[in-house]
């Protein structure tokens, strides 16, 4: 891929080109033309940098390992009815998925007699919350598990959120508190402006009704059952692919608009056609993710044709 967009700057092949765009060649499905204009993905913290980039072996067990490494710190789990399959060895492995892709949390403590897991783990002290990563999953690097949950602790506006919740636990004891993560976060994505602790959760003591719309994120100390987490949310996919957004840059949301005189509204498709094309001014953080990328492309790509929005 040698030649860019003029409007966005893109990578692509020539064969991409509008056609009849021959001698000025114009491409259109990166960002329709100059209507969609988003900020730069902000770069990962060196250490997530380092190990996505390097040729270390430590980096090179990382990558081969990295879903397992996004699950054991990702705030949602990830569902799906899918198939592994290998073809009894006649081609390369392949993974598929049905029609059926979602996102789920639970409660913020775990039920008596059952193992924290997810949100959970940042309710309890860092060694604790390694101990029971490294039991679930015996072949992670220790040393890794630290890296990741040091930077993350101090650089993931999530992390810090649950955080905050837990030291409130600990100190007094509110059945009735809630966190409220919102629906759009208070942020313009045409600027270069990380999200803020304040702008995508509330934490809420007492009666929280008040502040529900039915569209934010609403998670509490020992609800029952699973809530399922609407992939129209702009925190669906970095609650889900921490190691893909360190940051928590929020995705999609419906306020979004293009730019153009009528302002009209920009579509999820629109979106992640921008997000997943390569820009020189970006760090390539989440096409280097690996099996990790190819996840989460699945898993927008899906979405975003079954929103058809």
């Amino acid at each position: 891929m040698n030649v860019p967009c003029q409007f966005c700057g893109a990578k692509h092949w020539l064969a991409e080109k509008v056609e009849g765009s021959t001698s000025s060649p114009i491409f259109s499905h990166c960002c329709h033309r100059g209507k969609v204009i988003l900020a730069p993905l902000p770069p990962p913290p060196l250490p997530i940098h380092s190990l996505l980039a390097d040729q270390t072996a430590q980096a090179r067990h990382f990558c081969r390992h990295i879903r397992q490494y996004n699950c054991s710190f990702a705030f949602t789990s990830f569902c799906s009815d899918h198939n592994d399959t290998n073809l009894n060895g006649h081609g390369p492995w392949m993974w598929k998925t049905g029609y059926q892709i979602y996102h789920s949390t639970g409660s913020l403590l775990p039920a008596d007699g059952e193992q924290p897991s997810y949100v959970q783990l940042y309710f309890y002290n860092a060694d604790d919350a390694i101990n029971h990563c490294k039991r679930r999953n015996p072949n992670l690097r220790r040393e890794l598990l630290d890296t990741i949950q040091q930077c993350l602790c101090h650089c993931n506006p999530f992390s810090r959120v649950f955080l905050n919740v837990r030291d409130i636990l600990r100190q007094q004891c509110f059945g009735n508190l809630a966190i409220h993560i919102v629906a759009n976060p208070e942020k313009d994505q045409h600027r270069y402006n990380p999200p803020t602790v304040h702008e995508i959760a509330v934490v809420i003591v007492g009666n929280d009704q008040q502040v529900n719309d039915g569209h934010d994120i609403i998670l509490r100390p020992c609800d029952s059952g699973l809530q399922r987490i609407s992939d129209l949310h702009s925190a669906y996919a970095p609650l889900h692919y921490v190691l893909l957004f360190p940051l928590g840059t929020p995705g999609w949301n419906p306020s979004l608009k293009l730019h153009t005189t009528a302002m009209k509204r920009m579509t999820q498709v629109q979106f992640y056609s921008y997000r997943h094309h390569l820009h020189d001014r970006d760090f390539p953080s989440i096409h280097m993710g690996g099996h990790l990328f190819q996840q989460y492309l699945c898993d927008i790509w899906v979405s975003s044709n079954h929103n058809r929005l």
